[in-house]
């Protein structure tokens, strides 16, 4: 059987019962085989949603550093999430 087309995607959890999804659709060339079609489909769903998770952790840094009101729901949500994503990509980093 030939594969002509693979699509794939990850959720991911960002907290507060909510997620990210990042996939990719692409066609597999006539001498390509679809095992590594796909591995490479897998590497650049994982760069991407990385660049993702950096994007939101300095957008809570950000708002860590201009919000005054530290009861301020936003201030609290940004360092709940800068305390639970930047080490698990300090990990990942580590891991590379």
């Amino acid at each position: 059987m030939k594969v002509s087309e693979i699509w794939y995607k990850e959720l991911k959890s960002t907290g507060n019962f909510e997620h990210t999804e990042l996939g990719i659709r692409v066609q597999v060339g006539e001498n390509e085989k679809a095992i590594n079609v796909l591995e490479s489909m897998k590497a650049f769903v994982a760069i991407n949603s990385d660049q993702r998770i950096r994007e939101r952790i300095n957008q809570a840094k950000e708002n860590i550093e201009t919000i005054a009101d530290k009861n301020d729901f936003n201030y609290r949500e940004s360092l709940r999430v800068v305390e639970k994503y930047e080490p698990l990509l300090k990990l990942a980093e580590k891991l590379d």
